[in-house]
């Protein structure tokens, strides 16, 4: 399996999460019906929990970010693709930046509004450039 398609198999999960409180793996069946080979089922749990472990933390982070707009008046869409592409630039070393970012922006464009790509990459591109500063604070 692609990392993109981990990718946007996460992005589901976290959506279906979200809107349906539901379980990590509740979430995976939901997002994803075909077989996933162990390793690749294991990734997507192991992101997947990551991010909600580090939502508190993440969700800070998309409010400083997100100038003028609040948590809740987010497109989920938006929300979950941002909480994704933070986790990968916080915690996945392996994961250069500009990947995470253009993943995202690539996401948004299937499954955002029109404003969403533009957004994403103007809130993920700040927050890339205080990266550092921000990897301190935590």
């Amino acid at each position: 399996m692609t990392r993109r398609l981990a990718r946007e198999i996460i992005f589901k999960m976290l959506f279906a999460f979200e809107s349906g409180n539901n379980t990590p793996q509740e979430a995976l069946i939901i997002a994803y019906e075909k077989p996933i080979e162990e390793k690749d089922r294991e990734y997507i749990l192991k992101v997947c929990e990551g991010v909600i472990k580090n939502l508190e933390t993440i969700d800070r982070i998309i409010e400083k970010y997100t100038i003028d707009w609040k948590l809740e008046r987010l497109l989920l869409t938006d929300k979950t693709l941002l909480r994704l592409a933070i986790y990968e630039m916080l915690f996945c070393e392996d994961i250069p930046e500009s990947v995470s970012i253009n993943e995202a922006v690539e996401l948004a464009k299937v499954y955002g509004d029109m404003k969403s790509p533009k957004f994403i990459n103007g809130v993920l591109g700040a927050i890339a450039r205080d990266l550092d500063n921000i990897k301190k604070s935590l």
